[in-house]
């Protein structure tokens, strides 16, 4: 299979960090751990979560019932706020970030 890369870096008040597009999917990468993705989304399928961590985090749903609401410290590229959106519709959620650019 070949991987395509396109890259772009975002300076913002806090640090800079690194787009990188590969296969269609966008990868959020901290210029301080250059060899970390720090959070992963695919633009065609937002709700679908790319990264395995969350994959399995997310499994504690099956066995709750869907909360009311949902707070998330940190929003990244995200992946996880268009999954709560998609799977969980009539959770009330508060995305929370640091980084003002990221969210822009």
């Amino acid at each position: 299979m070949t991987q395509t890369t396109e890259n772009q870096n975002i300076a913002t008040k806090h640090r800079t960090v690194e787009i990188r597009q590969r296969n269609g999917v966008l990868e959020l990468i901290f210029s301080s751990d250059p060899d970390a993705i720090q959070s992963a989304i695919n633009p065609l399928h937002p709700e679908q979560l790319e990264m395995k961590n969350l994959q399995y985090l997310m499994g504690v749903l099956l066995f709750i019932e869907p909360p009311k609401n949902i707070l998330m410290l940190g929003v990244g590229a995200g992946s996880l706020l268009q999954f709560f959106r998609y799977y969980l519709p009539d959770s009330h959620i508060t995305g929370v970030d640091y980084d003002q650019e990221l969210l822009e």
